[in-house]
């Protein structure tokens, strides 16, 4: 639902995974890509009910964050007008069993910044929505390593263990992690069908290593 960086890179992990026999793709550009189990729906502000009748499935990815009417402004937001909870709502009354949510790192009620507590407000109310299984995904700054050196992901992970003795931790809560690693990580959450409400911290993708693993096994 939607494209963005993580987005990008879960589309041909689900296309190459059996357990999915079609893959819909809810989103303005279309992905570059093409395969037999792959549609795409053009996703328009203001017209999402117009894609009721296609938004089902078994799980919902959704990427959508807290992207609203542009007519709202930040004092008149409700929950309700956000895109990505109206799209829940949606694949709740079409029996979608698992949403799969792309948050934020810096998501917090208590937050200064307007979104951040927009956010928040956002994941407790998807949460309360009657799915099989809600997975909401803060994950630390994301970037895209694809094609990048691993002698350059080494020597970040030697200066980042060095700032973690002198800070007791602080730095990996902040270590941006792969685009690709995120995507494999939501994936594998939707595999393991697991009822009820779960929340993946920064802490859950620091460990390159282990999630590389799990991007093999896929």
């Amino acid at each position: 639902m939607e494209q963005s960086t993580v987005g990008e890179k879960l589309i041909p992990l689900l296309l190459s995974y059996d357990v999915y026999r079609k893959v819909k793709v809810f989103s303005k550009k279309a992905p570059n890509i093409k395969h037999e189990k792959l549609e795409h729906f053009v996703l328009e502000r203001n017209k999402i009910q117009a894609l009721k009748n296609d938004i089902k499935g078994n799980d919902l990815f959704c990427f959508l964050d807290i992207q609203r009417p542009k007519t709202s402004t930040p004092s008149d937001i409700k929950i309700k007008q956000i895109y990505s909870y109206a799209i829940a709502n949606i694949a709740i009354e079409n029996k979608v069993n698992q949403l799969l949510f792309f948050s934020s790192l810096y998501t917090s009620e208590n937050s200064l910044n307007l979104n951040s507590r927009i956010r928040a407000h956002l994941e407790k109310s998807l949460i309360q929505l009657p799915f099989w299984g809600v997975h909401i995904f803060r994950p630390p700054v994301v970037i895209d390593m694809e094609g990048s050196s691993r002698w350059g992901e080494q020597l970040a992970n030697k200066i980042k263990n060095g700032l973690d003795k002198l800070t007791g931790g602080a730095v990996s809560k902040y270590q941006p992690v792969d685009a690709k690693t995120v995507a494999a990580a939501m994936l594998r959450a939707a595999q393991q069908l697991k009822s009820g409400a779960f929340l993946y911290q920064s802490d859950y993708f620091n460990d390159w290593a282990k999630k590389q693993d799990e991007l093999k096994l896929l």
